[in-house]
């Protein structure tokens, strides 16, 4: 490059190259060009800034401006840079800050897969959390490139105005964004052709942490649509807008906006070198008026500008200033009220602003123009201008490696990240002793070095073609004796140049030249980190292995599970069950009908459960339907159920409590987690000192590190037929049922004990959702008799399917609810005969006043509105008042009952059952019925033949379907004592509903319940066990205070205060 007149003299680089002579951005090239030219007749000198000494002493850190005269135009500028460019830091701090955003931008994926977005406010103070979410998580970087661009990228122009240098910029710039583009396409093609796609779906088997890497992997990338033709079509397709291939993430994204915001900067230096005494006012028209139309392009014009100011040394005048300090404290001040406080910031935008698409002021919908995170950019920008000691420290060798790698590190990091960081998961998710932050390190150790490895090797060869290419078509472009034939003979040249660059990669010498290569690489600096990064993550992956090997090698007792042995030839006399010989007075021979498996997992029992348990008894205790086994931990045991009855074992005799510590005594040690593990073992016929098995017993006794997440013991419900098979076999059961304990129970057997029950193989007892088909987590009943298959239903389960899902299950964090969702997805796609029985009463809404546990029945009284209230108005539902009129209600109703509610569901007893068909199926996306429960595991009801003014109250309803298409649901008309209101409240205002249900769930109440004194529950514990037991006494539950129809609890500033008693029937209840 020559000036207009005389020859050039050579200036020293702008900056020493560290590693290779032509270094990349990630989103700008330097100059990379190694020779600055200036006029010989341009006269220059050393501007000194006014000052002190020690404001002088500023001015070593940058090139200082020099003055210069007019006499050529493109010499124009009022202040020149120095001939003195030997200091470097002056460029090199762009380079480290560069390489900081690209390491930012390619952990944001670190952050979204380990839940760290989600969970950032609670994990960090609010403070840190802001600038940490809008640091790591905005735009923000992203718009630091941007300006980073606008601010280097003409950086020679600056100093030589030439439109030569507009030129060549014009030429090499589509090439040097887009052959790394090429560059990344064909690393993503070439890892497809490995297969290293699997990679992520074998991670997300192990942990759900995963899981979103291999959605986006599938969302992305799959090996049957990228093409190796679609690598050169989507290379040109990204700036054109033609076809683009897929790539995870898309970072690319960018580069479009990149090549149009320099072609928008070389157009303003072409109108700034024509016309250069009004190059500022250029500048802030082109600034202005793409800051008011929202445009991306504001960024890179006022990029320019500040290298503009740079130009004129008003930075080194700042630097050198004694206000430095001051001008620093207002940019920090600028930077955190923009993170702060950006709703000051959009309302300056939509004053400024015009959105042309609606045609008014304010900011355009999906404009990608980002506000606050644009003042923070600049705030930034020139905090390094202004700050040496920023300078020194972007400037530093670990971050100025960095900068030279961002444009492979910025590019490839998604592809990296999801096959490197997968293959360091595969192995890290399987050590569930070191805990969810434990994993993280490890997969970000291994992806760091990905990163670094991949990066480097990017930089110096894709990177450095593209600026080599660039230059070839620019000295092919401009050269005089340009001719066609030149032109091909050169095209043919280059590619028999490739061709034997191809065919020598076979030969020895190219092997001996990718050893030196490799050699010299490791032995750098930049090389060894990548080394010890990668030696530390498989050294410390080992040292957490050993415990895990140890464990496998240990193995289990030899007598571990002689109780599950009972139906094995060889046992012929198995040992007797604990707590299996409690009192049983049994009016019937064989195996009970329904066994109930209960568990208490840890802490004290509440007073409820009491309540619960005693239910049991009665009618229920002497007939013999039902029998209860309540597990316990060691650590609760036999004396913890005692607790409840002062010190005795007064529960009725047909709940039997079975202390796991006293079944052997690994378990006394381990508690339920071992009993978990060790069962989990031999249900999946894993020898007990199998590698399998031991990640089985790691991931149990380490599950409680996984926040929100719910008990294995409730997940693993729908196998409590083969966990508890000692004590519920087909041998001690018809069938076996889970149910909650915060439960009162009715009488099960005069409800179930039908045909049209007992020929089911799944029976649950459900509330008044019949819309929804699941298995009810308050009782699920499995007829293991009738339907031996039903035992293994849970081996049909997605999420226990095999081991590794098993494990996957394990390692969930938050709720699963496979109980009511994996379990009843099992049971329809089995096609057994499912039958909800809606039997079941719950404490959702504001009108239940009370529930009545009595001689094994539950009865609830409801209060509703006698008249349709109108919007806004407060109707009394719940009052002492009312209370006492449900009281006397219930003492009524339960003197009719034992006479009118025989069999209810007996269809055989009954004339006036009603019979309707119905549909059902699983949901589209988005339309599922249960939101609680994942969307595959969604079965709801899609049509209902019922009519609509059916009065559903007067039912009880009972759906029976075996197969996955269509039912039929029954309607059995309640006794006339259940079905019609009661008058009640203050002028007959409100009707009183009673009914009996087969069991009523707490699940609310519980929570704000309070145990109220009673004058039976005395020292001698005799009593209140024999009051229960003989119908003198019963258990009532009910809420105090006044609620209102419809009342939203939520909105309450106090909750109303449940209370739990035990009543004697001949005691009239205290006044409230």
């Amino acid at each position: 490059m020559y000036s207009h007149s005389g020859s050039p003299t050579r200036l020293p680089r702008l900056r020493e190259s560290s590693g290779s002579s032509d270094s990349s951005t990630l989103v700008e090239e330097y100059a990379h060009d190694s020779n600055v030219y200036i006029s010989h007749n341009e006269e220059t000198e050393n501007h000194v800034c006014s000052g002190s000494e020690k404001e002088d002493s500023y001015a070593a850190l940058l090139p200082m401006p020099v003055a210069t005269n007019k006499s050529n135009n493109d010499g124009a500028y009022p202040h020149e840079r120095s001939a003195n460019l030997k200091n470097t830091s002056r460029i090199e701090h762009f380079d480290g800050l560069r390489g900081v955003l690209a390491l930012i931008l390619a952990n944001a994926n670190f952050w979204d897969h380990f839940g760290l977005v989600a969970t950032i406010d609670q994990k960090f103070h609010p403070v840190f959390a802001k600038v940490l979410r809008l640091v790591a998580l905005s735009p923000l970087p992203v718009t630091l490139f941007f300006l980073l661009s606008g601010r280097v990228l003409l950086l020679k122009f600056l100093h030589k105005p030439d439109t030569y240098l507009l030129a060549s910029a014009t030429l090499r710039r589509p090439f040097r964004l887009m052959i790394p583009v090429l560059g990344a396409f064909t690393f993503l093609w070439i890892i497809t052709q490995f297969g290293m796609l699997e990679l992520p779906k074998m991670a997300s088997r192990l942990s759900d942490q995963w899981e979103g890497v291999a959605r986006d992997t599938y969302d992305w990338l799959t090996r049957d649509n990228i093409r190796f033709v679609d690598i050169f079509v989507s290379a040109v397709g990204v700036f054109v807008g033609g076809h683009e291939m897929p790539y995870p993430k898309r970072p690319h994204w960018a580069m479009p906006l990149v090549l149009y915001g320099s072609f928008l900067l070389f157009a303003i230096a072409f109108l700034m070198a024509k016309f250069p005494r009004a190059r500022r006012s250029i500048l802030f028209m082109a600034a202005g008026l793409s800051y008011f139309a929202q445009s991306i392009c504001t960024t890179f014009v006022i990029g320019l500008l500040v290298a503009e100011y740079d130009h004129a040394g008003l930075w080194a005048r700042i630097r050198s200033s004694r206000r430095v300090k001051l001008w620093r404290a207002i940019l920090v001040a600028l930077i955190l009220s923009s993170f702060y406080l950006p709703g000051v910031f959009s309302f300056i935008a939509n004053c400024t602003m015009f959105d042309i698409w609606s045609g008014r002021f304010g900011r355009a919908s999906g404009a990608l123009l980002n506000i606050p995170e644009l003042y923070s950019g600049i705030g930034i920008l020139i905090l390094c201008e202004i700050s040496p000691g920023l300078q020194r420290l972007l400037s530093s060798r670990p971050l100025k490696h960095l900068g030279r790698i961002s444009f492979g590190l910025y590019l490839l990091h998604p592809v990296v990240y999801f096959t490197v960081g997968s293959l360091v998961g595969i192995w890290a998710f399987d050590l569930d002793n070191i805990g969810i932050a434990g994993q993280a390190i490890f997969v970000y150790l291994g992806s760091l070095a990905g990163f670094l490895f991949f990066g480097e090797l990017f930089a110096s060869s894709i990177d450095r073609w593209s600026i080599d290419f660039g230059r070839f078509v620019e000295s092919r472009s401009l050269k005089r004796s340009w001719s066609m034939k030149a032109s091909v003979n050169g095209s043919v040249a280059i590619i028999s140049s490739i061709l034997a660059s191809i065919r020598s990669i076979a030969t020895l010498r190219s092997l001996t030249v990718l050893r030196k290569n490799t050699w010299r690489y490791f032995t750098s600096a930049s090389g060894r980190v990548v080394l010890f990064t990668a030696a530390l993550t498989v050294t410390c992956l080992v040292a957490a292995y050993i415990p895990l090997y140890e464990d496998a090698a240990r193995g289990t007792p030899a007598d571990l599970m002689d109780l599950w042995n009972w139906d094995k030839p060889e046992a012929a006399s198995p040992p007797s069950v604990p707590g299996a010989n409690g009192r049983r007075l049994k009016s019937r021979t064989g195996p009970t009908p329904v066994c109930i498996a209960t568990v208490w997992e840890k802490g004290d029992m509440p007073f409820y459960v009491r309540a619960s348990l005693d239910s049991l008894g009665g009618p229920m205790e002497s007939a013999g339907f039902t029998e209860i086994y309540l597990f316990v931990s060691p650590t609760i045991g036999v004396e913890g159920v005692k607790k409840l009855y002062r010190g005795t074992n007064g529960w009725p005799s047909n709940v039997h409590v079975v202390d796991i510590g006293q079944v052997h005594p690994r378990w006394a040690k381990g508690g339920w987690d071992m009993y978990v593990a060790d069962n989990l073992c031999r249900m999946y016929e894993l020898p007990p000192n199998s590698w399998d098995c031991a990640k089985i017993r790691r991931s149990v006794l380490n599950s409680s590190n996984w926040e929100g997440r719910s008990s294995n013991l409730v997940q693993l419900r729908s196998a409590f037929g083969s966990l508890f098979q000692p004590w519920v076999n087909p041998s001690r059961c018809s069938s076996w049922a889970w149910a909650d304990l915060d439960t009162l129970w009715g009488d099960l057997g005069n409800f179930l004990d039908t045909s049209l029950v007992q020929e089911s193989a799944v029976v649950t007892i459900a509330a008044g959702d019949q819309h929804r088909l699941y298995t009810r987590g308050q009782f699920t009943a499995f007829n293991q008799t009738l339907v031996p298959q039903v035992n293994d239903l849970w081996r049909q389960c997605s999420d226990l399917f095999n081991v590794d899902n098993l494990l996957r299950m394990l390692r969930h964090g938050g709720w699963m609810a496979l109980d009511e969702g994996c379990a009843a997805d099992a049971v329809h796609r089995a096609g057994h005969k499912f039958t909800p029985v809606f039997l079941q009463e719950a404490d959702w809404d504001s009108s239940l006043v009370m529930f009545r546990a009595h001689r094994g029945r539950v009865y609830s009284c409801r209060a509703a509105p006698a008249h349709k209230v109108e919007d806004g108005v407060l109707a009394v539902v719940n009052s002492p008042l009312i209370r006492q009129q449900c009281r006397e209600a219930l003492d009524l109703v339960m003197v009719q009952a034992s006479s009118v509610n025989e069999r209810p569901l007996d269809i055989t007893h009954h004339e006036n059952v009603t019979r309707h068909n119905f549909r059902f199926g699983q949901p589209a996306e988005g339309q599922d019925c249960s939101d609680w429960i994942p969307h595959v595991h969604n079965w709801c009801v899609t049509s209902d033949d019922r009519p609509s003014d059916t009065n559903r109250a007067a039912y009880y309803w009972v759906q029976t379907m075996d197969n996955q298409e269509s039912g039929v649901i029954y309607g059995f008309p309640r006794p006339k004592a259940l079905a019609d209101p009661i008058k009640g409240g203050e002028r007959s205002q409100t009707h009183l509903f009673v009914t009996e249900n087969a069991l009523v769930h707490l699940q609310n109440w519980k929570r704000y319940m309070d145990m109220k004194p009673s004058a039976i529950l005395t020292d001698d514990e005799t009593v209140a066990e024999k009051a229960v037991r003989d119908g003198s006494a019963y258990w009532e539950v009910y809420t105090s205070g006044i609620r209102y129809h419809n009342e939203d609890l939520s909105k309450r500033a106090e909750m109303p205060r449940v209370i739990l008693t035990l009543r004697e029937r001949s005691t009239p209840p205290a006044k409230e």
